[in-house]
């Protein structure tokens, strides 16, 4: 990299291995193994989408740069935010990977790399397309000759003896990286020999003659390798339930996974039929997370599918199954996924199940694994055509939403539900009850990471929609008021809030029962209101009456009976009952913590409101300690520049920077 002045881009075909190679140097460079070159700071990028985007939806990046997550990818004063802090980092490299090559993602790119153009640091990127005119270009040519003989024999164990049959082998794979390992993994998985698949490359007519050469055109480069692992695929002897669990990994975009949960999800019961996909090479090890729990090391490899090979395979599925056989092979897997997710659900599983939560480092690995839930929930609905079975595909898809909002994974919600709306607007229009349910829940998500004005808009509009379709008496009516009401509250509209609020609580005591627990929250709510408004006597009798009903329904150790007891507290401090608050406030911690867990955003609330009543008792030095606990815990759970988080902060400075003074008075 020291010899070369501009940015430098590793361009070739799919499947070359350029982000392998691009790895492979930055971890060399970043282990000290190329003394040569030395950074201080490596940032990495995944430019799959565009820069933009890859620079602000992720979350670790902004944390180490502390900048701020935005929702709007569009707006050019948050990219700017970006690379003022990125001109602070001394000796940077700045890796780009999978740059991409539709022509709207280009121009985009283009633009951002110009806006990049004048920061004082190497820029290493990788992409299919060479139309990137600002990089200076390092062609990824297909392997030598050798090489691919060598990788051949790698893969397929054969003897050296059979070079010359080799070389024919290699010829028709054209010598691409990708196609030459699977041809070499299927000759050890199906045991042939290099007479036998040469003869079978012939029979179906398999080549890809001579060197393959890096296309401009991005669709045409594309279409001859995938021809090409379409035939592989068929000329591998893969089995029925191989196909089948190959099929569903496709609809997971390439996102990460462990056997285990392939086992949970697919109802594959034989780990050799998974094992055999890697041996064959249809399935990649991607890396492996260790986490160390009382003093025993858990690791867990997680697997993939290429993302050339995720395209081939996604187009055979589409071939092999019509729309009216695509229900049939999703709606198994769906139902699985639900109830796997259902019996981790904090807020909906009974307090029985609280025991069974998975230990830390199964959570870990089942939160890295979602995103790839994710996908395969959003391409069911869009490979789904008819009108009830997208319908059903939709509401699946919201729960799965509303879950990763309540386990405090916002992003994932938000993305997710982004996604589906996008396609939802196309296919249904804009005046679908399930087009107002998905803006619905995408507003709580905006709520949740703090864009209250935007959340606002988005519950209206669905409410808008609401009233076309339901009357009063349909839950989702007096929810939508109240989610409205819960915005105004956040943003100090106390009179706003309290006019939805009453309208919401007024339809629930029509329509409900006042031992519902639709009733209880809407108490709850009104509670919580008060509390901030100051009316304390009041927000205590609405909230007593809502833990009576939430105690009666769930148990004293749920986390909607926490809920209770934080605003309890919240009122008892004002009012000067401090150990009735105490009290409170403890019990509702140690639900969460059991519940939630401490990493949740519930359990930092928790914290912090112990901070608050130790100040109010004129324990400051408690106080400062529950802070700087708190604080922690918003960080990880929302991020450094959440309004949670910096209120937190704020509160935590001041009494740091006024404790002298407190503590003489």
């Amino acid at each position: 990299m020291k010899n070369y002045k501009a940015p430098v881009l590793l361009k070739g075909m799919g499947g070359m291995g350029k982000s392998t190679l691009m790895s492979n140097w930055v971890h060399q460079v970043h282990d000290g193994t190329i003394k040569d070159i030395k950074y201080k700071n490596i940032i990495y990028i995944d430019c799959s989408n565009d820069i933009k985007t890859g620079f602000l939806r992720d979350i670790a990046l902004l944390e180490q740069l502390e900048a701020e997550y935005v929702l709007d990818t569009n707006s050019s004063e948050n990219l700017k935010n970006i690379i003022t802090k990125l001109e602070k980092l001394d000796n940077l490299l700045l890796v780009m990977d999978n740059l991409p090559t539709h022509q709207s993602a280009i121009n985009s790119c283009c633009e951002t790399l110009g806006e990049l153009s004048h920061l004082p640091c190497h820029i290493i990127a990788n992409s299919r397309s060479e139309v990137y005119d600002t990089f200076e270009h390092i062609n990824i040519s297909s392997l030598s000759e050798e090489k691919c003989i060598e990788l051949f024999l790698k893969h397929s164990k054969v003897s050296k003896a059979a070079t010359d049959t080799v070389k024919k082998i290699v010829s028709l794979g054209g010598r691409h990286t990708l196609i030459i390992e699977l041809l070499g993994k299927i000759a050890f998985s199906d045991d042939y020999t290099p007479s036998e698949l040469l003869d079978i490359l012939h029979n179906n007519q398999f080549n890809i003659s001579g060197e393959v050469q890096y296309y401009k055109n991005a669709d045409s480069e594309c279409e001859s390798i995938n021809s090409a692992l379409e035939k592989l695929f068929n000329i591998a002897k893969l089995s029925k339930q191989q196909k089948h669990i190959i099929y569903h990994l496709s609809l997971m975009d390439g996102q990460i996974f462990t056997f285990d949960l392939i086992v949970r999800w697919l109802n594959e019961k034989d780990r050799r039929t998974l094992k055999s996909l890697v041996t064959s090479g249809w399935l990649q090890t991607v890396s492996s997370i260790s986490d160390k729990n009382n003093e025993s090391e858990i690791i867990n490899k997680y697997y993939q599918l290429h993302s050339v090979i995720n395209h081939t395979v996604r187009a055979a599925f589409c071939k092999n199954y019509d729309l009216d056989d695509r229900h049939s092979f999703f709606q198994p897997t769906i139902l699985r996924l639900e109830q796997h997710y259902k019996d981790l659900d904090t807020y909906k599983s009974s307090p029985q199940t609280f025991s069974q939560t998975q230990p830390p480092q199964n959570q870990k690995i089942t939160q890295a694994c979602l995103p790839a839930v994710a996908a395969y929930l959003l391409n069911v609905v869009r490979l789904t055509n008819k009108t009830e079975l997208l319908e059903n595909s939709v509401s699946k898809l919201n729960w799965f939403a509303i879950f990763c909002q309540q386990q405090g994974l916002y992003t994932l919600s938000l993305t997710t539900l982004s996604s589906c709306i996008d396609f939802l607007d196309i296919r249904l229009g804009k005046h679908h009850i399930l087009y107002a349910t998905s803006i619905s829940n995408l507003a709580s998500a905006y709520q949740i990471m703090g864009d209250n004005e935007r959340a606002i808009t988005l519950y209206k509009q669905a409410f808008i929609i609401i009233k076309e379709h339901c009357d009063e008496s349909v839950h989702i009516y007096a929810d939508c008021l109240n989610n409205i009401a819960s915005c105004y509250k956040t943003i100090g509209e106390y009179e706003k809030a309290l006019c939805f609020y009453q309208y919401s609580l007024n339809i629930r005591i029509k329509y409900k029962s006042k031992n519902s627990m639709d009733y209880a929250n809407s108490l709850n709510n009104m509670a919580g209101l008060h509390e901030y408004m100051g009316n304390y006597e009041e927000a205590i009798l609405l909230i007593e009456e809502a833990m009576c009903i939430t105690k009666n329904i769930y148990s004293e150790q749920h986390p909607y009976y926490a809920n209770c007891l934080s605003i309890l507290g919240n009122s008892c401090t004002k009012i000067g009952e401090y150990e009735k608050a105490y009290t409170s406030y403890d019990k509702a911690l140690s639900i969460r913590r059991k519940t939630l867990g401490s990493k949740h955003s519930d359990y930092a609330s928790s914290l912090r409101n112990l901070a608050i009543l130790y100040s109010y008792m004129g324990n400051y030095k408690k106080s400062l300690s529950y802070y700087e606990q708190s604080t922690t815990k918003f960080r990880e759970s929302l991020g450094c520049n959440h309004p949670q988080t910096l209120t937190c902060i704020e509160e935590y400075n001041y009494l740091r920077n006024n404790l002298k003074f407190l503590l003489n008075q």
